[in-house]
């Protein structure tokens, strides 16, 4: 199943696998903890840091 959402919480705790995307292209793809506590590119830094 395909889930989008801005909810980052909510795909911490349901998802197995996340997809950031950015301009309609895949920017990240990969463990939602992993990227949420360690975000590699300032982009996704940025966004993460927006929502909260």
């Amino acid at each position: 199943m395909i889930v989008v959402s801005h909810e980052i919480r909510f795909a911490l705790n349901v998802g197995n696998r996340l997809i950031f995307m950015d301009d309609g292209r895949i920017i990240h793809d990969g463990d939602p903890r992993e990227l949420y506590e360690n975000p590699p590119t300032e982009r996704l830094r940025d966004f993460l840091h927006a929502i909260q």
